[in-house]
C-alpha cells in the first residue's frame, strides 16, 4: 500500500539489537517477583516502545525526504512515500502507541506500589523519570498536532525526542540486568 522500502533498513538492525539484548539480559533476573501484573507491564511497555520505534523510523524518513526535496534531489534512488503520507503514518503510530504506553506506565506504578511502595528505592530509579518524560513528549505531540496543527518537521522532531526518552529507559534496563 505504501512505498516504504527504506523502513527495512531500520528494521533489520533493530531486530538484531533486540536479539542480542535477549541473549545478554538474563531471563530469570527477577522472575519470582514478577507475577501477572509485572508481565503485563513489560508486555505493554515493549509493545508501546515498538510502536514508537516505528513512528521514529517514519519521522526520520520524513526528515530525510524533506531535506532531499529542499536540496532539489529528485533522483529515483531512495525516494520514499510522499511527505504527507509519512506524517500521517507517524501520527497513527503515536496515536496507537500512546494509550498502550499509558497503560504500561499505570501498570508499572501499581506494580511498584505492590512491591514496596513509592518510598522504596525501587521507585526512585531514573528510568521511571525518563519513561514519564517520554510519555509527556508523546502526549505533547498529540495535543500540539490536534490543538495547534503541528505537522511536518516539528512533529517529526518531537517524535524523535519522545523516542529518545524511551531509548534512555531501555539503556537503564540493560545496564541494570546485564551487569
Amino acid at each position: 500500500r505504501y512505498k516504504l522500502t527504506a523502513a527495512g533498513a531500520f528494521a533489520v538492525p533493530a531486530s538484531l539489537t533486540l536479539l542480542v539484548l535477549a541473549r545478554v539480559v538474563p531471563a530469570e533476573a527477577e522472575a519470582p517477583r514478577m507475577g501477572p501484573l509485572g508481565m503485563t507491564h513489560i508486555f505493554l511497555a515493549t509493545l508501546g516502545v515498538a510502536v514508537f520505534a516505528f513512528a521514529a523510523v517514519l519521522a526520520v524518513l520524513y526528515l530525510v525526504e524533506e531535506r532531499r526535496l529542499q536540496h532539489k534531489k529528485f533522483d529515483r534512488v531512495g525516494r520514499e512515500a510522499p511527505l504527507g503520507t509519512l506524517d500521517r503514518l507517524a501520527l497513527r503510530c503515536v496515536s496507537v502507541g500512546f494509550p498502550i504506553f499509558t497503560v504500561a506506565l499505570v501498570t508499572g506504578a501499581i506494580w511498584i506500589a505492590r512491591l514496596g511502595g513509592v518510598a522504596s528505592s525501587t521507585a526512585r530509579r531514573p528510568e521511571y523519570l525518563f519513561a514519564v518524560a517520554a510519555w509527556l513528549a508523546f502526549g505533547l505531540l498529540l495535543v500540539a498536532r490536534v490543538g495547534a496543527g503541528w505537522r511536518g518537521s516539528r512533529a517529526a522532531w518531537l517524535t524523535l525526542g519522545g523516542f529518545a526518552g524511551t531509548l534512555v529507559v531501555l539503556f537503564f534496563y540493560v545496564l541494570r540486568y546485564a551487569v
